[in-house]
């Protein structure tokens, strides 16, 4: 009986490892992800900030007979 109890015990402490292991590999990624989705927003909203200035560049030329 305690050499089961032993094993199981064992086992146990090697769940409880492989758990926290994933925990800290479940955190990075986390992070990870949040970074890149804070990137992409950056790049989304740089891009549509460029789209809006070339046309409303090219509105206020079409409007503006000086140009």
């Amino acid at each position: 009986m305690d050499k089961n109890n032993s094993e199981l015990y064992l086992k146990n402490c090697k769940i409880f490892q492989e758990n926290e292991r994933l925990r800290k590999q479940a955190a990075e990624l986390k992070q990870e992800n949040k970074a890149l989705l804070t990137e992409l927003t950056h790049r989304i909203v740089a891009s549509i900030s460029a789209a809006n200035k070339t046309t409303a560049d090219c509105n206020s030329k079409k409007t503006d007979p000086k140009k």
